[in-house]
């Protein structure tokens, strides 16, 4: 008995080691100065680790960056687990990690660039702390099984290409500070049914709603003084609802095909 109770806090010692302890010799760093470092790669003989959980410190320097392609093409990783020192998470870090499901972006997370997890086609679900301020282009594109989205509550700007091609995405809620979507923000988001825009909400860019071929209601406030070329083009099943009365100065001529219904002077 006494031995199977030995064999059995060994195994629970070696679990709670695996859960609790960091990657830091999996990984490569790189110093950014005497105090500080960041995440750069991966080591090549661990490729088909599934789990990394970065350290808070790396030989007394604190963590802050993943660095630019730091795990680019990585086609193992499942699970990241992000220290709260973690302040950038740099261009394309993690692109291409397809089979990537589940990471978390701590509060300490001020900016994350370009790209970071463009085609990380596993990823079903992000939360984005609202002490990021600085969100980068086409940060989810290609995020074809992304579900659920939890955005920043103050952002302005909803940049170009962020959900770009975000096929299992339904539905988002945009928080109320955003002011302007770029140029694609929601291109062939097939599975988007219905969105509800911002009341402060004044400039739309060219192909920010196209081909998003399920899409079949959008109510645009009075607030939108700015639509680019072919911000609705090709979405076959949507109604537009406009609170204003008849098309603003501002709007391109070729905002939307002319096949779709209007609906001008809406009230809800």
């Amino acid at each position: 008995m006494k031995r199977i109770l030995s064999i059995g806090v060994v195994v629970l010692l070696l679990f709670l080691s695996a859960c609790f302890s960091d990657d830091g010799d999996s990984l490569k760093f790189e110093k950014i100065d005497d105090d500080t470092c960041r995440v750069i790669g991966y080591i090549k003989d661990n490729k088909n680790k599934t789990r990394y959980k970065i350290p808070k410190y790396y030989e007394e320097m604190l963590v802050i960056e993943i660095g630019q392609w730091a795990f680019r093409d990585n086609e193992s990783v499942e699970n990241i687990i992000l220290p709260d020192s973690i302040i950038t998470i740099e261009v394309v870090a993690f692109q291409r990690c397809k089979n990537l499901k589940k990471i978390n972006i701590p509060k300490s997370v001020t900016k994350i660039k370009d790209g970071a997890f463009t085609d990380c086609e596993s990823l079903k679900k992000i939360a984005i702390p609202n002490s990021v301020e600085n969100l980068g282009e086409r940060i989810f594109s290609g995020c074809i099984s992304l579900k659920d989205v939890e955005l920043p509550s103050d952002i302005k700007v909803l940049p170009s290409g962020i959900f770009g091609k975000c096929e299992s995405l339904v539905g988002i809620y945009l928080p109320e500070s955003i002011e302007k979507i770029e140029s694609s923000a929601f291109l062939n988001c097939t599975a988007l049914k219905e969105i509800v825009l911002p009341s402060k909400l004044t400039e739309i860019e060219s192909f920010a709603f196209s081909y998003c071929d399920s899409l079949e209601k959008i109510v645009l406030p009075k607030s939108v003084t700015i639509l680019d070329k072919e911000t609705f083009h090709f979405n076959a099943k949507l109604k537009i609802y406009c609170e204003a009365d008849e098309k603003p100065v501002g709007w391109h001529n070729s905002w939307l095909r002319p096949a779709t219904e209007v609906i001008w002077s809406y009230k809800g």
